[in-house]
């Protein structure tokens, strides 16, 4: 079993203008380290714990911090300061050999650096040293052993949903307490929260005011059922220092099974009609880009398409990610005839390139002149590049 440290010196400062393109492959990646089907609890490269002990000459200065290895060799935690007031973070990676290379940050800027080997499961050593490597001091610490964890809290759960692949690490479980980590991975988006919850008989309950600005608290409550732990977000993620497309609400279960994203495509109250519409639809798109408008439209919007007379004369989808609005979206069109017009966005490949909104059509007259309908549902791209893709 692999374990890694966090240390702490106490005492130390320590318009919609489109133009022609042929399209680039597009893939999309998964939260590092997780592979489907593998049973995550059972497994010690995933864990949160705290460690306890004594840095310097004499044992003169206490420690005291919270550690979470990622699964993936990445580490990360954040050490508790005695007598004095705030939290250090820390990042580094944890080698083969069970040594360890661990940055202090102070203000998001580097503090000083810790170096060390795990010795046996729950000890550790190594040195701590300054900034600028010029003063070193010895460090030990030994794990803080968690009591029985008789709901069996403990593991490494997975929000398995196509768009998010959200990990929550539970480990340090007590009587009164449990310790988390979440890392949030939706829709290309990162974040990182640590916390400890009280127990409260069946459910855990983080309540902290991080900003005293807001008045109001980061609220978060735990219930762990049968093979999975509900997770209830009862606050608005910025009181938890979490971005606006961030949601960690669901239920995290004891396996990552890589879910792709879905579409009911057939049947009723689905995208077609019929059968022989959406096999219209998959014969223009393709198997990828069928997957891509499944990721993109996560949440429909069904209206019909009017003629000039205001007579309806088709259907058309529309649909967006959460939290994505004009950047991950897609719209699907049709008429009777099984005349098709759809489109689906990818984001820009640098900071500052423009959006791609991919055309499809199988009404050769169209192939170069886009329907009004999807048009229209266009104008909100600005800049975009328009990518043709039926020749």
């Amino acid at each position: 079993m692999r374990h890694l440290v966090l240390l702490v010196l106490s005492g130390f400062v320590f318009s919609f203008a489109c133009q022609k393109e042929t399209p680039p492959p597009s893939t999309r990646t998964s939260n590092p380290g997780i592979l489907p089907g593998r049973l995550d609890p059972l497994e010690d490269k995933y864990f949160i714990k705290r460690y306890q002990g004594f840095i310097g000459e004499s044992d003169s200065i206490p420690i005291n911090m919270l550690l979470v290895n990622w699964g993936n060799g990445r580490l990360t935690g954040q050490t508790y300061y005695q007598n004095q007031n705030g939290v250090l973070k820390f990042n580094g990676r944890l080698k083969k050999d069970n040594t360890f290379e661990l940055i202090e940050e102070r203000f998001k800027r580097r503090n000083a650096s810790f170096s060390g080997k795990i010795n046996n499961p729950t000890d550790i050593s190594g040195t701590w040293w300054s900034i600028d490597s010029t003063k070193n001091m010895t460090f030990h610490a030994k794990e803080v052993l968690p009591t029985e964890d008789y709901d069996h809290w403990t593991g490494a759960w997975h929000l398995n949903d196509p768009w998010d692949t959200t990990i929550l690490i539970i480990g340090g479980v007590s009587e009164r307490e449990l310790n988390f980590a979440i890392n949030i991975y939706t829709n290309d988006y990162t974040e990182e929260f640590f916390g400890t919850a009280s127990i409260r008989g069946i459910r855990a309950v983080y309540e902290e005011e991080l900003y005293p600005i807001y008045r109001e608290s980061c609220h978060l409550e735990f219930y762990r059922r049968g093979k999975e732990v509900y997770l209830d977000e009862k606050s608005f993620p910025f009181l938890c220092g979490l971005g606006p497309n961030c949601w960690i609400n669901g239920s995290y279960e004891d396996i990552y099974t890589g879910k792709e994203a879905r579409m009911n495509f057939i049947g009723k109250d689905s995208v077609f009609v019929d059968t022989a519409t959406f096999e219209a639809f998959y014969d223009l798109v393709g198997p990828d880009n069928l997957k891509k408008f499944a990721y993109n439209m996560e949440r429909l919007e069904k209206d019909e398409i009017f003629n000039s007379n205001y007579d309806p004369i088709g259907i058309q989808w529309k649909g967006r990610v959460r939290g994505f609005h004009r950047e991950k979206e897609g719209i699907i069109a049709y008429n009777a005839s099984r005349n098709i017009w759809a489109a689906t966005t990818t984001p820009p490949t640098s900071f500052m390139g423009p959006m791609k909104v991919h055309y499809f059509t199988n009404v050769k007259k169209d192939r170069f002149n886009i329907h009004p309908t999807v048009k229209k549902w266009m104008k909100k791209f600005n800049n975009c590049t328009v990518v043709y893709e039926s020749k």
